[in-house]
Order: structure tokens, then sequence, then C-alpha cells
């Protein structure tokens, strides 16, 4: 998502904003951060309206190390993202930061994606010294996000370029990370909430989540999700 297509890409949202069955329902601006040193994005998105209405978008920001987790505050607060794609940084960087941001802006959510986060070096997988757990996955941003109560969610990224899906992705938050069923539910209810459906179309979703945790409660006293079998495509690699 070049800065020399923004004008045109906002004139097909607002053209397609909701005129359902083929609606546009927000916007992601992606494929590197280099236009947060120059704002080049900034003019045109912050122009995006329809009808009044604001279109809902999510930014990739902070997700390595040379970007710096400053540009989740900016993408924030000056392009007003309601999601933030990756922003693992802020976590790594400055934590006062993401929590003093989280506190003014208590709605932002994360896209989180686990297998993508170490092949692109956002996250660097090694054990730390002070882990009881052996699994460097223990340490892994997005578990901090759900320990802090951040809204979040676990995504493929790209499936075909980092080999991976989303099922997989689920079975690295059970089975390494050590997510329990109610962390799962809770993190789908964040995903859901946080997605650009409309409220009635989120309470629908979200009830079908909830009724599907309560009438197949049956792992470990419906505690831990670890014995789950997960039969689809393995990652690169298996600790």
């Amino acid at each position: 998502f070049q800065p020399e297509n923004t004008p045109q890409v906002l004139s097909l949202t607002n053209e397609y904003f909701h005129q359902f069955p083929c609606a546009v329902v927000g916007m992601d601006v992606a494929a590197g951060e280099d236009h947060f040193d120059t704002d080049s994005h900034l003019k045109a998105l912050l122009s995006s309206s329809s009808e009044g209405e604001t279109i809902p978008l999510t930014l990739h920001a902070g997700e390595v190390p040379e970007r710096g987790g400053s540009n989740v505050v900016k993408a924030i607060e000056t392009y007003g993202a309601r999601r933030i794609g990756h922003g693992y940084q802020i976590i790594q960087e400055d934590p006062k930061v993401l929590n003093e941001l989280i506190q003014k802006y208590p709605k932002t959510h994360f896209e989180t994606c686990l297998d993508s986060s170490v092949q692109t070096g956002g996250w660097i997988k090694e054990p730390k010294s002070t882990s009881n757990d052996p699994s460097p996955w223990m340490d892994h941003p997005a578990n901090t996000f759900l320990q802090k109560g951040i809204s979040m969610s676990i995504n493929s990224d790209d499936p075909s370029v980092f080999n991976t899906s989303l099922t997989w992705q689920w079975r690295t938050a059970i089975h390494k990370m050590k997510w329990t069923r109610q962390d799962c539910h809770r993190v789908l209810l964040d995903t859901i909430q946080a997605s650009f459906a409309t409220n009635d179309e989120q309470e629908i979703l979200q009830r079908r989540v909830t009724n599907f945790f309560e009438t197949n409660n049956t792992t470990n006293n419906g505690d831990a999700a670890a014995s789950l079998v997960f039969t689809d495509r393995v990652h690169y690699e298996d600790e």
C-alpha cells in the first residue's frame, strides 16, 4: 500500500463503503512502515470519511525493531487506527508507554501473527534466563497482551509466504504458549469485538462462540486446551 495509491484506494473505499453484498468495511495500511517518516498517507487518511462516518482503519506499526514502538503511538493518536498490525515493539521497548496508551485508548486492538513475527525478526525466539518454562514461546508479546487484558487476536499473516495457517497459529498458542480454554474464549470474543462488522453481527458471532465453549467443555475440566489435536499444516520447525 504505497502513498501514491492512497487517493485511489480511498475513492474506491468511499464508493463501496457498506455497499453490500460486496461491501468495503475498512482499510488496512500494510507493506512496511516507511510512510510514518514522511506522513505521506496521513493527509488522505485523515480525510477518509463517507457521509460523515469515519472509515475504520488498521495500520501495521511497530512490527520490527528498526521501526520502533513510536510508530504504534503515532498510528493510534495521529492516524486514528482502531487496530494495530503486530505492534510488538511497544512492549519490547517501553511497556509503560503501552500501559498509558491503553488507558487512553482502551479499545485499541492488536493483531498478532505468531509465525511471521519470528520470520520477520519482529520477535526473537529465544528463552529468557529468568523463564521457568523451556519454551521460548512463553515470552512472545502476544502473551504479554493477553496477561495485560489488552484486546488482541491471532492471525496467520500471509499463509503462503510463511507456510502456515490460522489453525496452526492457534496450535502454537495452545501447545507452546499454554493458553487455556478461557484464554482462547476471551481472545475470540476480543477478535469479534474489534472486527469491522456491525454491532448486531458481532453479537451474533459472540453468542455462537460462547455457545461452542459452553457445550464443548470437555478438556481438562474446562481449563487447559492442550489435549486438543491439530492436524493442520505443520510449521517449518517443531520444538
